[in-house]
């Protein structure tokens, strides 16, 4: 099969990529193409498969009616950086790398909450042998409220239980999730959370979550909680966010997604002590490349043998 392989953001390296790929033995006999070659029209046009993504070429291919593609290899979980309608209208297939992600975000958010909570981030702005006017605060005990009780959110409940801690979870419907105290329907969510002392939200960008952190949001919270956002930079509101935490709503912010991405350099977030920006890295780990190198390897597999997509397959709606 013809396979083109794109490096989706700057955190992939497509020279690394192309090097792992290249030696992997799952693709030994398939034709690898690489979105930094001189690719012609009818090469283009000959791709059965994507791996990864590339802003100019993928768009264009999916938009030519003479093109083969079959199916498209995500690097991420979420997906709303591909042009899903004209994906769905020709028939092509998706699949994502879903579950690898769980363990790196799930202790990222338990370092930003250390963070907040044990003031390590405003100790390495003070650069001195000075304690931090904040209070010191723990976990035992407390509330917190994740948004998304999927893989990810799973995870970082079932590490927040260790803690003692008490752990909401929103889902669309409200349905019982392993590692959680309660649930709760995106509907019903802002009374559930209101006294919370964290805020977690894992969720993918949809219309249901888009904007969905507001001014009306954070207005109703009681406890000036924490708020961490690992999930789509999307889902919040950044002016009312910025609102919420001068006039106080929010205790402080930790932030792995941000909209727009990348971050503009004068905003009056990067000022604040109480807020931590990281820039989109959250499921990064050392073995990245070679996990999702092997979902990959398991579809194709698969695909070549019986036309199926045996992991993480995308069911678009009718």
């Amino acid at each position: 099969m013809n396979i083109l392989v794109g490096a989706p953001n700057p955190n992939f390296d497509l020279q690394v990529m192309k090097a792992k790929m290249l030696k992997h033995p799952g693709l030994m006999k398939e034709h690898l193409y690489f979105t930094d070659q001189n690719l012609s029209q009818a090469e283009l046009d000959s791709i059965d498969v994507i791996i990864g993504y590339d802003s100019k070429l993928v768009p264009a291919i999916i938009d030519n009616p003479n093109n083969r593609l079959k199916w498209i290899q995500s690097l991420s979980v979420g997906i709303d950086y591909f042009p899903l309608d004209e994906i769905k209208a020709r028939g092509i297939r998706m699949a994502t790398v879903k579950g690898i992600h769980s363990e790196p975000i799930a202790e990222t958010v338990l370092g930003m909450i250390l963070g907040q909570y044990r003031n390590l981030n405003r100790m390495a702005r003070i650069r001195s042998w000075q304690k931090p006017a904040n209070p010191f605060k723990i976990l035992a005990d407390r509330t917190v409220a994740i948004y998304g009780t999927g893989s990810i959110g799973t995870r970082i409940a079932e590490m927040l239980k260790v803690f003692d801690v008490n752990v909401i979870g929103i889902n669309h419907s409200g349905h019982a999730a392993k590692h959680f105290d309660e649930t709760f329907a995106m509907q019903q969510s802002v009374d559930a959370v209101a006294n919370a002392d964290v805020i977690i939200n894992s969720l993918p960008l949809i219309p249901d979550t888009d904007k969905f952190f507001n001014h009306d949001f954070f207005s109703q919270l009681k406890r000036q909680p924490l708020f961490i956002n690992v999930g789509r930079g999307g889902s919040v509101v950044t002016d009312d966010l910025i609102a919420s935490l001068e006039q106080h709503q929010l205790s402080a912010a930790s932030l792995d997604v941000m909209d727009p991405e990348p971050y503009p350099s004068n905003s009056p977030l990067w000022q604040m002590d109480n807020v931590f920006i990281s820039p989109h890295i959250a499921s990064l780990f050392d073995q990245y490349g070679e996990q999702a190198l092997e979902i990959f390897s398991k579809n194709l597999r698969e695909y070549e043998y019986d036309g199926s997509l045996l992991v993480n397959e995308v069911q678009f709606k009718s």
